[in-house]
Order: structure tokens, then sequence, then C-alpha cells
């Protein structure tokens, strides 16, 4: 989660225990050829993690969908490229709302027709079938780089388009967990 927090709970964990922290200072079982480290998010790396665990020596294609929905290529060769981020469902609804003079804030309601008939259903149509076509669009584009690469969804809003997207993408709730425990396991032994 990339957030805008203080120090201070870090610095007391750290008085208490030896915690493992996920950012541009941890060991990698994996290269990093991303520009700016020190930005790049620990729920990026550890979904990342998580999918290259689960799918070891593939082309992977890792999308988190949270406040944010980020796309992240992780190559067979072990290599972490980077990606690209766009906003998340309820990031959409807050803007169209903040952003306008009048349109009202839309509930994120599973409404999943194309045509609203409300400005209430058309926000939430423009909104999941926009991320919808996002994501069918940027797959198949990884899929002309990457013809067999691997798809993998997790955050609050995966089942959702998991469900939706024409490509076959695989949805796991974990993943971030599991990429934790992978980063945790490598620190330990080396």
């Amino acid at each position: 989660m990339v957030s805008a927090t203080t120090n201070i709970p870090k610095k007391i964990l750290e008085q208490l225990t030896n915690p493992l922290f996920v950012d541009e200072q941890l060991a990698l079982p994996f290269t990093v050829d991303y520009d700016s480290k020190n930005t790049l998010g620990d729920d990026r790396l550890s979904a990342v993690a998580g999918a290259r665990q689960l799918k070891k020596n593939s082309d992977l294609l890792v999308i988190t969908a949270g406040t944010c929905i980020t796309y992240n290529i992780f190559t067979a060769a072990n290599v972490f490229l980077g990606g690209s981020i766009s906003p998340g469902v309820q990031m959409r609804y807050n803007a169209m709302h903040q952003m306008t003079g009048k349109l009202p804030l839309a509930p994120n309601n599973e409404f999943d027709e194309l045509i609203g008939r409300s400005t209430i259903e058309c926000l939430q149509s423009g909104v999941r079938k926009g991320i919808v076509a996002e994501m069918d669009g940027i797959i198949s584009q990884y899929q002309l780089l990457y013809p067999t690469i691997q798809v993998f969804i997790c955050g609050g809003s995966a089942s959702f388009f998991e469900r939706r997207t024409k490509n076959k993408i695989f949805a796991h709730p974990n993943l971030e967990l599991i990429g934790m425990n992978e980063l945790l396991m490598y620190n330990r032994t080396i």
C-alpha cells in the first residue's frame, strides 16, 4: 500500500522487534529494472513476488485492483520491468464527482449493464465497463510482446474484474501475502 505516512510506527516497530520492510532497500530474489526504485510501491513488489512464487519461470502480468490499478510486468528472465498505473474504481467515482459541477458521487455497487438509465447508472457503467476495456486492452498489448504471459489480479476489486475480462486471469486474494512471505523467506536465507 502506498500512502503518505510518517515514520513513527516504523521507528516503534524497529525498537520492539526486528521487522522486515518491503521497500527499495530490501534484498529481492529477482532483478528490478525500474528507474525510480524509491517510489516503487510495496504492494507492487509483493504482488509480483507472489505471482512469481506461483508461476515460476513465466512471463507475468500482475494487476493490482485497489485504490489504483497497477499493471506490473515480470519476465521469465526473473526481471521486474515496471508497467503502468491508472485510477481505481473509487478514485474514478470521486474524480467525476469532485471535478465536475453537478455529477453526483455514485455508489460503488455491482451495476453491470452497458446502458445506464440514470446519471448514477451511467457513471457506474462508465467506470466499470471502462476499466474492463482498459484491462482487456492492456492485457492484449502485453500478449503481443509476451505470447505465453500469465495474468494475475489481486486487490479489493479483483473478483469483479476477473469474471468480466475476455482474457484468462487468475484472481488470487492472497497474492500480496504470498509475496511478502516469499520475500521474508528469501531475506532469512541471505
